[in-house]
């Protein structure tokens, strides 16, 4: 199930991309993304018993009352799926009360998907019981399908759907997100209350100046601490000898023990679609990591060099790319230093984007090349 769901995803994700830059409109949009989506986890849209269009969800309203799709267990709605056409943001605050009006109004159901197929936003009810959580517990768009999702897709499949084990797992990372959340903004910004306890707690005593002490360390201990990875890229200057190490994105091979260029490409001109880095090659420094390593190991670099011009290289963008204040990054901010933030939770594509946008305005376009690892 899991190689054929990936591969089906995959094809969605190449349909995507040749459809991104034109207009689609949501019939289209259901036809040729969410229908066959659906139909990957195992839904049989031209099955009655397992697939409803136009399931009324609100009977208050006849006419805007009805959810694009319902997916049936015996005969019973379990999933509802609220379709927009492509590119439209979900993030519209109509958009989201509709999904909630949905989802509240029919008790029996368990869980909601928005989407405008490439973005899917999967919601339940973990708050509060048969009242729509505000945040949606699982995020992910065609092009970043990864294993978390696949063991996510794998219990919605129409085989192996059991609501109890997807809300045992969403409940436990919500709470994981819930706890992160806090933890990042009393380290930021940590209360009186937070401070005191640590105080007390690390040094013994909760004393006004051991207190202050630890509200000024905690910005840069927190800093430290998300930029710190269990298994960090191994980074080589080439002449320096280096022996058989496994790290993220080398599949266990041994790197390579000097600067050798063999096999390097310019990561501007080549398709970096379902590819997977071994290593990256920036101002004669290899580092070993995947594609998010290079991308905030990279910004950090530049921000080292200077900061005010990074910021500068992407005032054009019209999303946020870097940003001082970290509360407009709403999924896995990470720090790059000097107080700015970034967020990993981007495609590759534009994660070379963005790193091309930088390094061509500092002119240093030509100091990163990769090695893809063999498929």
């Amino acid at each position: 199930m899991a190689m054929s769901l990936n591969n089906d995803l995959k094809e969605l994700s190449t349909r995507y991309e040749k459809y991104r830059n034109e207009h689609i409109s949501e019939s289209d949009t259901e036809s040729w993304f969410v229908r066959p989506f659906l139909r990957a986890l195992g839904y049989d849209t031209s099955d009655p018993d397992m697939f409803s269009t136009q399931y009324p969800a609100d009977p208050r309203d006849v006419k805007t009352g009805k959810v694009d799709f319902a997916l049936l267990k015996n005969g019973k709605p379990v999933i509802f799926v609220e379709a927009k056409k492509l590119h439209q943001s979900l993030n519209q605050p109509k958009i989201i009360n509709q999904i909630k009006r949905y989802f509240n109004n029919v008790r029996k159901v368990d869980f909601a998907i928005l989407t405008n197929g490439n973005e899917y936003r999967f919601f339940t009810d973990l708050d509060h019981e048969n009242m729509l959580d505000e945040e949606p517990f699982l995020v992910f768009t065609l092009s970043e399908v990864d294993q978390e999702v696949l063991q996510y897709l794998e219990l919605f499949s129409h085989q192996k759907f059991d609501s109890t084990k997807i809300k045992d797992l969403a409940g436990r990372h919500s709470r994981r997100e819930k706890i992160y959340a806090f933890l990042e903004e009393q380290f930021m910004s940590p209360s009186d209350e937070f401070a005191k306890a640590l105080s007390k707690l690390i040094f013994g005593t909760a004393k006004l100046k051991v207190r202050d002490g630890v509200k000024k360390s905690l910005p840069h201990v927190f800093s430290k601490l998300i930029n710190t990875k269990t298994s960090p890229p191994i980074i080589v200057t080439p002449g320096e000898e280096q022996g058989p190490v496994e790290t993220s994105g080398t599949n266990g091979t041994e790197p390579p023990t000097t600067g050798t260029p063999s096999g390097e490409q310019d990561p501007f001109k080549i398709d970096t679609k379902f590819s997977k880095l071994e290593y990256f090659r920036f101002q004669d420094k290899i580092v070993h990591g995947t594609w998010t390593d290079m991308f905030v190991f990279i910004l950090t670099a530049l921000c080292q060099r200077n900061d005010a011009r990074l910021i500068s290289s992407f005032a054009a963008e019209k999303s946020i790319v870097i940003t001082h204040d970290q509360k407009l990054i709403r999924r896995y901010c990470v720090s790059i230093g000097n107080g700015l933030f970034t967020s990993t939770n981007r495609s590759t594509r534009d994660k070379i984007k963005h790193l091309r946008t930088a390094l061509t305005f500092f002119d240093m376009q030509d100091t990163l090349r990769v090695k893809l690892r063999d498929k």
